[in-house]
């Protein structure tokens, strides 16, 4: 049975079985236990049960409740935490059977009470029901595959509504300097409706505990906050992810106050789920991080080679708008689209390679073969293993189906599509720069178009050839 232990103040030793639902500690003779401190109020602090779980509140006593050092006002109690009243100290000391039967935790809430859980209280969620662990293995999963975000978070919140009661789902993610966004939201009933507590939020991640309020309109912790009032949350269930100890975000599920509190498997359900979903989470927020730096690097590079020779000036930055709306339009899947971008800006790094060899001014004129350039870049990029999909794009980027400049072993079957591509923007942006076929009139720039789509078989197979004539078609390239 969980007991408060005395070990320091009157009666050193003593101990107290918690084995009442309320015990009240203070100097009035009423108290469950007397203390004899004129430094204690008459009615200082209760310790209350939730379930198997045990929690101290102070009754606004003159001097407060200190838990292990720091002051509380409603706190959860864990084995061996030291309370402090004054000069009095209390060690709480649970039993392995106080665990047993966790999932009983909410049945005697009341409507309005806070329940504040630590995720020691929970086995092993691999040990939940089948379902569980086919959904954890979901989650799992998609780390192997580069989703995006949105799309994950809309995945997890569609199993979610699969499985717990609940009118609405918000995640919360913690983003550089600690700014908190909102990333994903889902109703019931496909409709905007209410909003989230930030005051719930914020808690559950500052204490990196759930919190469940049957009615946080008549929860006493949250009677300071108008905003609750105001938007009218009612039944909240608010886990916080984590991973390693690195706050992630939250997950908020929210129903109508006359709802009741969230059952007791729903929120170690939910609790199960914030446990696996962090770590994935932080992956995705991890290659985001390098992405945007290797993209910065990219472009950097890219610049810094167009400084190099004039009349590539601005050739990256146009080449990749063009790519990237060609791509976007035959459906190519988010890796390869991110490969083509890294290549339009890196098919001409080898410009660089060959200033560095020969230290002398650059053009297009003082290389033997075009290929030059291309086979330049590919050494430049040789062994950088994140640029390895791009350098295999542009190694083949300037072959010609008219035999010129194609290898003998190239196999057209294996040409890949982000090659290809490549080959006609960098071709298209070639012929548009010619200073005396382009007037930079839009009679000009179509009448180039036009002409590469009647010989553009020359460069590449016949369908990408008809890609480039829809997206022109359809105004999707050089509308600038």
């Amino acid at each position: 049975m969980p007991q408060l232990k005395v070990t320091a103040g009157t009666d050193p030793g003593k101990v107290y079985d918690l084995k009442d639902d309320s015990l009240k500690i203070g100097r009035d003779p009423s108290c469950d236990i007397l203390v004899n401190d004129h430094g204690v109020s008459r009615e200082h602090a209760e310790v209350y049960r939730v379930g198997q779980m045990f929690f101290i509140r102070d009754l606004e006593s003159r001097n407060g409740v200190l838990v292990n050092d720091g002051q509380v006002e409603d706190e959860l109690l864990r084995d061996g935490d030291m309370i402090r009243l004054c000069n009095h100290i209390f060690i709480f000391e649970s039993t392995a059977n106080a665990a047993e039967g966790h999932t009983d935790h909410f049945d005697n809430a009341d409507p309005g009470e806070t329940i504040v859980m630590n995720f020691d209280d929970f086995d092993d969620v691999s040990s939940g029901p089948n379902k569980f662990k086919q959904l954890t293995q979901k989650i799992t999963e998609s780390i192997k595959e580069p989703h995006k975000l949105e799309t994950l978070l809309d995945t997890v919140m569609g199993m979610v509504m699969d499985q717990v009661k609940v009118n609405e789902i918000f995640i919360f993610l913690l983003e550089p300097g600690n700014r908190l966004a909102q990333k994903g939201y889902r109703h019931f009933e496909g409709k905007r409706k209410g909003k989230a507590s930030r005051s719930i939020v914020l808690r559950a991640i500052k204490e990196n505990r759930p919190i469940i309020t049957a009615n946080a309109m008549d929860d006493f912790r949250f009677k300071a906050e108008n905003s609750i009032a105001i938007n009218q949350v009612g039944s909240v269930l608010c886990c916080p992810m984590s991973s390693c100890g690195k706050e992630i975000g939250v997950i908020y599920l929210s129903n109508n106050a006359d709802s009741g509190p969230f059952a007791p498997d729903a929120a170690e359900w939910i609790q199960g789920l914030s446990a696996q979903l962090a770590p994935v989470l932080e992956v995705h927020q991890l290659r985001q991080s390098e992405a945007q730096v290797t993209d910065q690097s990219v472009k950097l590079l890219c610049h810094t080679v167009e400084g190099m020779v004039p009349q590539l000036a601005g050739r990256g930055d146009r080449v990749a708008e063009m790519s990237s709306a060609l791509a976007k339009a035959v459906g190519l899947k988010r890796s390869q689209i991110l490969t083509l971008h890294q290549a339009s800006y890196l098919h001409h790094v080898g410009f660089m390679a060959i200033f560095l060899k020969r230290q002398e001014p650059l053009s297009f004129n003082s290389l033997n073969t075009e290929l030059d350039y291309v086979q330049a870049s590919v050494e430049f990029l040789k062994g950088n293993d994140c640029y390895a999909d791009a350098m295999n794009a542009i190694a083949s980027h300037r072959y010609k189906l008219n035999g010129e400049g194609t290898p003998k072993s190239l196999n057209i079957v294996q040409w890949s599509v982000e090659s290809q591509i490549l080959s006609l923007c960098v071709e298209l942006d070639r012929r548009l720069q010619l200073p005396l076929s382009f007037g930079r009139s839009p009679d000009a720039i179509s009448e180039v178009v036009e002409d590469l789509i009647s010989n553009g078989t020359e460069f590449v197979t016949r369908p990408i050839v008809n890609l480039l004539k829809q997206a022109w078609k359809k105004r999707l390239i050089l509308q600038g």
